[in-house]
C-alpha cells in the first residue's frame, strides 16, 4: 500500500493511500479543478494507513477538506517523513531505532534551509539544524544544489566522528527542503542501525560472511557501497531498506 502526495499548481495537495497510484491519480483528476500531478509516493505496506493518519494530524491546521491540504508539496512530503519516524510513537528515533519496526527508511533526513540574499547579489544558505553549513549560489537552483553538497559533507563528517545526527526541524514559511544524496541516506540508515544494535564490526562481518575490512567500508560514509550490500547489512541487523521517490526540484 502506497502513501502518496498529489500536488496542484494552486498550493493544494492531497495526501492519501492506494494500491494503484496511476489509477488513483486518474480517478482524482477527473473531479479536481486544478492540474494534478504525482509529487511523491512510498510503499509502506501495512503501515500506510498509520503513516497517512499521522501526516494528516501534522498538517491539521492546513486541512481544507478530507485529504486535501493547503500547503506546498514539499511541506506534505516533510509531514510524511516525520509521520514515518513517529509511526510507533517514538519521540527520539535516533535513540530508539528504528522508528518503524523492521524498517530502515532510506532518505530519512530532509533538512529545511533558508536562502538569504546577500549584498553581492548571491544567495546565502542557512540551515537551522546544521549551523556548520556555509555555502551560497548565484541563484536559487545553484544555492540549493550547493546546499545539498554542503549538508552531505556535514552529515558524513558527523558519521565519521561518531557524533549524533540532528533531527530535521519542521519546515517554516519561505524555507526549502533539501534531501541527502541517496547513497549517503542509505549509509546513514545502516550506520545508525548498526550503532543501535551494539554488535561489533567483526560480528557483523560474521553474519554477512565478509571480512571485517569490508564491513568497515560498508560503514564508511565516504565509501561508495552498492545498494545490495547495504540492504544485506540492514537485514543482518534485523532491518530492511525502504526507497521513496519524489519529484525532482
Amino acid at each position: 500500500m502506497f502513501v502518496y502526495v498529489f500536488a496542484t499548481d494552486a498550493e493544494i495537495v492531497k495526501i492519501g493511500i492506494t494500491n494503484n497510484l496511476q489509477r488513483r491519480l486518474a480517478g482524482v483528476a477527473t473531479s479536481c479543478p486544478f492540474k494534478l500531478k504525482m509529487e511523491f509516493s512510498i510503499d509502506m505496506g501495512d503501515q500506510a494507513a498509520q503513516v497517512e493518519r499521522i501526516a494528516h494530524q501534522l498538517l491539521s491546521k492546513h486541512r481544507k477538506s478530507g485529504e486535501w491540504f493547503s500547503c506546498s508539496g514539499e511541506a506534505a512530503i516533510a509531514a510524511i517523513h516525520r509521520a514515518i519516524r513517529q509511526a510507533d510513537g517514538s519521540v527520539e528515533p535516533e535513540r530508539n531505532w528504528p522508528a518503524l519496526s523492521g524498517t530502515v527508511f532510506l532518505g530519512e533526513r530532509v533538512y529545511p534551509v533558508a536562502l538569504v540574499p546577500h549584498e553581492n547579489g548571491e544567495l546565502l544558505v542557512q540551515a537551522r539544524d546544521l549551523p556548520e553549513v556555509l555555502t551560497w549560489g548565484k541563484d536559487e537552483a545553484e544555492a540549493l544544489a550547493m546546499a545539498e553538497d554542503a549538508i552531505a559533507v556535514v552529515i558524513a563528517a558527523a558519521l565519521e566522528d561518531g557524533r549524533e545526527i540532528p533531527e530535521p526541524s519542521p519546515v517554516q514559511a519561505g524555507e526549502h527542503l533539501v534531501s541527502l544524496p541517496a547513497q549517503l541516506s542509505a549509509k546513514l540508515a545502516v550506520i545508525l542501525a548498526w550503532r543501535a544494535s551494539g554488535i561489533s564490526k567483526s560480528e557483523m562481518g560474521r553474519r554477512l560472511g565478509l571480512a571485517e575490512g569490508e564491513v568497515r567500508r560498508i560503514l564508511d560514509p565516504h565509501h561508495n557501497t552498492k545498494l545490495d550490500k547495504l540492504d544485506a547489512a540492514a537485514r543482518v541487523l534485523g532491518q530492511r531498506l525502504f526507497i521513496g521517490i519524489s519529484k525532482a526540484a
